[in-house]
């Protein structure tokens, strides 16, 4: 029985790169626009508009790029992650004892 040859594919960078807008994740990129479109057109001195969609928009975007440098698709991990919070609580090393979060929350009201 003939082996077949071993052909390579070449594994395309933007098949492996993440969908940023403007160096930010881009539901959030999109939820941050979304806000400041909000503040313009909500706002009701004209002045004030362009002041509170800049302020959000100095203040949100550059904190947001930064988080994405560190991890690109953070919001998707962060909500995937809500669902689990009962079954994995914080701890801080492998050797902290497994408590239920009602558990904990228990502890620290006493």
């Amino acid at each position: 029985m003939a082996t077949a040859a071993r052909t390579t594919r070449p594994l395309y960078r933007s098949l492996a790169r993440p969908d940023l807008l403007y160096g930010v994740e881009r539901d959030l990129f999109l939820l941050e626009a979304m806000l400041a479109m909000f503040g313009i057109f909500f706002v009701p001195a004209f002045a004030w508009k362009l002041v509170v969609a800049g302020i959000l928009f100095l203040l949100a975007h550059p904190l947001l790029v930064r988080v994405a440098k560190t991890d690109p698709r953070f919001s998707r991990v962060y909500l995937r992650s809500l669902p689990y919070l009962n079954h994995y609580p914080a701890g801080s090393h492998a050797d902290v004892r497994r408590n239920s979060v009602e558990e904990y929350r228990a502890g620290v009201e006493r």
